[in-house]
């Protein structure tokens, strides 16, 4: 039995057919469609955005004139009353300007400014003027900055690493139905701006009420250390409250109320306090402690 030839083709016919198409070729539709950052580069991305803004932000506190302060008094006020319609106007500026965080540092020179009226006005009223640099120091670099820097930290990146959703199902894994989904990162400047806007509360009752009341607040009596140490409790739990409204605000957040749980704490202590009053007669009164840590002679 003859064995069949083997058939050879021209190389020329051999190159005509590969280019005739019977290799696969990938759709125009896989092919543009776009490719989406992963979640590392993502966050990389960003921290150099709201890095990048940050110059800009710092140079606009040097002209007043591109201040708006007629709306950093409006949003004062409205973080006294309803503190929602603050982040709401967080959510339009990211329609408009992309960015979740202010682009005006009004709001932060004028917190600086009210914390060095009320400076000067404790060490007036304790006649200690000689201790303003130090209570100047304490109360905008320690508690304000770098205090604020700390926590603004922290909740930056517990909310990018712990509390973002990443598909619109809120789940890990990805799916056709999200692929056109744009991962979002929460911003450091935004977290920033939602530490100044809970400072704000904290200043109005530690430093403003406080000032006025402080003859009553700093007395041995049980009123006093129950009135002195509600104070001390509204205004922390005040910050953390405001704190969960900013981050809430986010649409791509979830679990957010986790920023509640310091209020149990704070409440906790306060109850403390008043239970060892009455049942062993031991005082802490935070009022007496700070004016005592101050403007002790």
């Amino acid at each position: 039995m003859m064995e069949p030839l083997p058939v050879t083709m021209p190389h020329g016919l051999v190159q005509q057919e590969e280019n005739i198409g019977f290799k696969p070729k990938k759709s125009s539709w896989s092919s543009s469609r776009p490719v989406l950052p992963s979640t590392r580069q993502s966050n990389k991305l960003a921290v150099f955005r709201s890095c990048s803004a940050l110059p800009e932000y710092f140079w606009r506190m040097v002209d007043y004139r591109q201040m708006d302060l007629e709306a950093t008094y409006y949003q004062m006020v409205s973080l006294c009353i309803s503190p929602n319609k603050v982040y709401k106007s967080a959510f339009y500026r990211k329609q408009t300007k992309n960015r979740w965080a202010r682009d005006d540092p009004a709001f932060a020179v004028i917190q600086v400014l009210f914390l060095l009226v009320a400076s000067l006005a404790w060490t007036v009223a304790f006649e200690k003027t000689s201790s303003l640099a130090f209570l100047v120091f304490c109360d905008v670099v320690v508690e304000w900055l770098l205090l604020g820097l700390f926590i603004s930290t922290a909740t930056w990146w517990c909310a990018n690493n712990f509390l973002r959703l990443t598909t619109p199902g809120g789940s890990e894994r990805g799916g056709a139905s999200d692929t056109f989904f744009v991962e979002q990162t929460v911003e450091w400047q935004y977290a920033f701006d939602i530490h100044c806007n809970a400072f704000f509360i904290l200043f109005l009752l530690v430093h403003v009420v406080q000032f006025f009341l402080v003859p009553l607040l700093i007395s041995t009596s049980f009123l006093s250390l129950v009135l002195a140490n509600t104070l001390y409790a509204v205004a922390c739990a005040s910050y953390f409250y405001i704190t969960f409204l900013g981050f809430m605000a986010l649409p791509f957040l979830h679990n957010t109320e986790r920023f509640l749980y310091p209020i149990v704490a704070v409440g906790g202590i306060y109850l403390s306090t008043l239970v060892l009053k009455l049942l062993f007669g031991a005082t802490f009164n935070f009022a007496s402690m700070s004016a005592f840590y101050y403007y002790s002679p």
